[in-house]
């Protein structure tokens, strides 16, 4: 095998891929992901961030794996490079290998108290309606928190994405995306309690308590 025709055979991985994903899912984890070299059997691809490498390993492992063995040949190993914030670090990455199973924390002979089913009072949650995942426009530079916010939405607990932080500059949608979320879970789990509380509203509140 020519090692210098990665990115076509990359590409042909993602034509597999694709195949078996939604357009949404393809284009949000997979579209932005870069080979950056095949040598030796082992094929490295650059993701944008840690929590891709998260979202990868735990849910399309599988799917990656299956691909690249029957395109670059079976026994080829996957590493790969992720890219860290550069503000305080200039030019710094990682290099993680992948296992065939998801990097998650394994918590053995845990246990758990049964939970007594008393009916909880009403919370408001005091969301705003309108700021929801149908009114939020999505675009390029969005896509990860949009797509990452809806899988919180989905499992709020069971999740690599728990706790979430957004940020970003004023006015991207950073409260939008947190209405987003709890008025989805409202939505499907009414059983759950939501409360949404603004961080200027958490100030004044815990000054007066103390």
């Amino acid at each position: 095998m020519n090692n210098n025709n990665y990115v076509d055979l990359w590409n042909k991985c993602l034509t597999i891929i694709k195949d078996n994903l939604s357009d949404e899912a393809y284009t949000t984890w997979f579209e932005p992901i870069k080979p950056l070299g095949f040598e030796e059997g082992m094929l490295t691809l650059q993701l944008q961030s840690p929590f891709v490498f998260d979202y990868l390993e735990a849910h399309f492992i599988d799917l990656m794996g299956k691909a690249i063995r029957k395109v670059f040949g079976e026994g080829t190993q996957l590493q790969y490079d992720i890219l860290v914030d550069t503000s305080s670090q200039p030019n710094r990455s990682m290099t993680v290998e992948s296992t065939p199973k998801a990097h998650l924390p394994q918590y053995p002979n845990q246990r758990t108290a049964a939970i007594p089913t008393t009916p909880v009072p009403y919370l408001d949650p005091n969301l705003d309606a309108t700021l929801n995942f149908d009114t939020f426009i999505s675009g390029k530079s969005n896509r990860l928190p949009v797509s990452v916010a809806k899988e919180v939405a989905k499992n709020p607990a069971k999740n690599p994405f728990n706790p979430l932080f957004i940020y970003g500059a004023s006015g991207v949608g950073k409260t939008h995306l947190c209405n987003a979320i709890g008025t989805r879970i409202v939505e499907t789990m009414p059983q759950k309690r939501v409360l949404y509380v603004s961080a200027h509203l958490f100030q004044v509140q815990f000054t007066e308590s103390v």
